[in-house]
């Protein structure tokens, strides 16, 4: 490395040996004469449907050209090339990546993981790069795509990078306070000094390259640190060539530059489907809701199969700078976990001034409710409760709470929505009941987590378009068979991945048990909007009035929800009998239009109104005079 000689004078010098801590001025200096060269390399990265020959060249013959197979950044110890290189199928090759282990719960791939071809090549002067570092993965298959069908991302990184006990993140290593201890290894810590640099290669279902650059990564998460298959956190930066990422990585949305990304593990997915998160997060991308975009993948790292992924936006500055047009310089973040408030960006005064008002005013007054209309956004905090209570996500509200603002005169708080692994599993959960009854053996949550809704629910207004919005999206996007056809589609989609997969990373125990638990969302997906249903008409009572009630000539049914509804609307006896069954397709002709019951006898009846999937009970007493 260049070091001054003398010390702290201005000249730099090549040193033979290091001398770290110590004095320069007994050191050797070694001259250097590098010279600049061009590197060449006869086949692209990409598909190839056999074996080739895969040539290196360069200008100068003063240069000699190093390479290596393994993802290390080649110098005078890697292959030094001196014939064309094979590039061929790696079947049968023994597996050097995919036998470490990298968590407490980490068990052996069951057999041999595909492998690609990864190759770095440079030219080097005098053992310092003359050229630039050429990094290409080979996937040497032609039906590559009929295997995996969606894109492939490559990862390439030199070995201690991920897996060197002292510097690797994805590994126990030297950070492990004992064998097998879930709670301590390299993966569980974080920050600047825990990135490392990768090469990251895109490859589209056509077989194209789509993007290809240096960048860092870090390990990402909190529980999913500890599984053996781990989210990777991305990081765009001008120290590895390229500020940004220019690559509409999402069909969802337009966006088309990314300063960070996530390349997301499947196994934080407490249902075992590979695909619940990302299924959460279309479901409910057409409501007000700040989500995470998705897109499944396949990962090589070092050229072994490193199984399914999904890309995903990361939440933070960047993200709502490119979402929604913001200066990212200027916001305030804030993060709840485990009861525990983090600023990550900005300060929390103006939050905090929110949460003051509302405590020290009468919320029930709508004057008072204006204001704090003002200072959030309704119906972007609707959307998102109302989301976090029909998926019953039991790892949350305590923790998973992110919300920001812009710190421009206009700016109102927004609720970010992301990690769904503990979602869709109990479907009779309650967590409204806490909020709605004052009863404080209900309460599980800490009032840093629930302190704002169970106000905002004091409020008349609020409380009756939170009720009515809740039955509207319970008939509409959580109505049980759009639910379903979405879990068949993820379905289709992940089917072609799933046995590699597990034969990779033993989780779940096999296909059968994949489709099982996929089996599982449906199942929830049926049953959720009943306890829902009933949680709503407990809390809040039914969103239909029936007036007069006792009736004689004819009754009126009112209700807030929706225009655009269909309701249908039967009168029974008490008997069981139908006395009276008509559909009207909007709610006004519900509202406008009487009922007329001056033929029925007096006595008690049952009306039975079905709004979509879901049935709601009135009793009618008619009195004839």
């Amino acid at each position: 490395r260049r070091r001054l000689q003398p010390d702290a004078s201005d000249d730099k010098y090549y040193f033979a040996v290091p001398s770290p801590g110590y004095t320069n001025n007994e050191n050797d200096i070694v001259e250097i004469n590098i010279v600049k060269d061009t590197l060449f390399i006869s086949h692209d990265g990409g598909v190839y449907n056999g074996a080739f020959n895969l040539e290196l060249s360069k200008t100068n013959d003063y240069t000699t050209i190093y390479y290596t197979i393994d993802g290390s950044v080649p110098d005078e110890e890697s292959f030094q090339y001196s014939e064309p290189i094979q590039i061929k199928s790696r079947a049968g090759e023994q597996n050097a990546f995919s036998d470490i282990k990298t968590g407490p719960f980490w068990e052996p791939p069951r057999d041999e993981v595909y492998k690609v071809n990864v190759i770095r090549a440079i030219v080097l002067s005098d053992g310092c790069p003359a050229s630039n570092l050429v990094t290409n993965t080979y996937l040497v298959d032609e039906d590559i795509f009929d295997r995996y069908p969606v894109p492939i991302v490559s990862i390439t990184t030199d070995r201690d990078n991920f897996f060197g006990k002292k510097k690797g993140i994805y590994v126990p290593g030297l950070s492990q306070a004992f064998e097998g201890d879930i709670h301590t290894g390299n993966y569980m810590h974080s920050g600047s000094d825990w990135e490392r640099t990768v090469h990251i290669e895109y490859y589209n279902t056509d077989g194209s390259l789509n993007f290809e650059q240096d960048a860092g990564v870090r390990i990402h998460g909190r529980g999913s640190r500890k599984a053996s298959q781990k989210t990777l956190k991305v990081y765009n930066d001008e120290k590895y060539g390229n500020d940004v990422l220019n690559y509409k990585l999402f069909p969802q949305k337009d966006i088309a530059t990314f300063k960070t990304f996530l390349i997301r593990t499947t196994q934080g997915d407490r249902s075992g489907t590979f695909f619940k998160d990302e299924f959460c997060h279309d479901l409910v991308q057409d409501l007000n809701m700040d989500i995470q975009a998705y897109h499944p993948c396949i990962v090589f790292l070092n050229g072994e199969y490193w199984g399914i992924h999904n890309l995903r936006e990361r939440q933070d500055r960047y993200y709502i700078a490119n979402n929604h047009h913001t200066d990212p310089d200027n916001l305030d973040i804030i993060a709840l976990s485990y009861n525990q408030e983090e600023i990550v960006e900005g300060d929390n005064r103006d939050y905090h001034d929110l949460l003051d008002f509302i405590a020290q005013n009468d919320i029930k007054d709508p004057v008072i409710f204006e204001k704090v209309k003002s200072w959030m956004d309704i119906e972007n905090f609707t959307d998102y409760y109302i989301a976090q209570l029909y998926f019953a996500n039991f790892d949350w509200p305590e923790s998973n709470i992110k919300y920001w603002r812009s710190r421009s005169d206009d700016g109102i708080w927004r609720w970010l929505f992301f990690d769904c692994d503990w979602c869709f599993i109990r479907d009779s959960y309650d967590h409204l009941t806490e909020y709605t009854n004052e009863d404080d053996r209900y309460h599980r949550a800490h009032d840093s987590a629930t302190f704002l809704f169970r106000n905002l629910l004091m409020n008349p207004e609020f409380r009756a378009q939170f009720n009515t919005r809740f039955i509207y999206l319970l008939g509409s996007t959580f109505e049980p068979g759009h639910v379903i056809h979405k879990i068949e589609e993820f379905k289709q989609k992940y089917a072609p991945l799933v046995e590699e997969h597990i034969r990779r990373w033993n989780q779940p125990e096999s296909a059968e048990h994949w489709l099982e638990n996929v089996e599982g969302l449906k199942y929830f997906a049926l049953k959720r909007p009943a306890f829902m249903s009933a949680q709503l008409t407990n809390n809040f009572g039914t969103p239909y009035t029936i007036f007069p009630n006792p009736a004689s000539v004819e009754f009126n049914i009112d209700t807030s929800l929706p225009e655009e509804v269909s309701h249908k609307v039967e009168i029974f006896n008490i008997l069981g009998k139908i006395m009276y069954s008509k559909t009207v397709k909007t709610t006004s002709e519900l509202v406008g239009n009487p009922i007329p019951v001056s033929s029925f006898s007096s006595g008690i009846y049952l009306i039975r109104i079905q709004y979509s999937n879901l049935f709601i009970h009135e009793k009618l007493l008619i009195a004839n005079q």
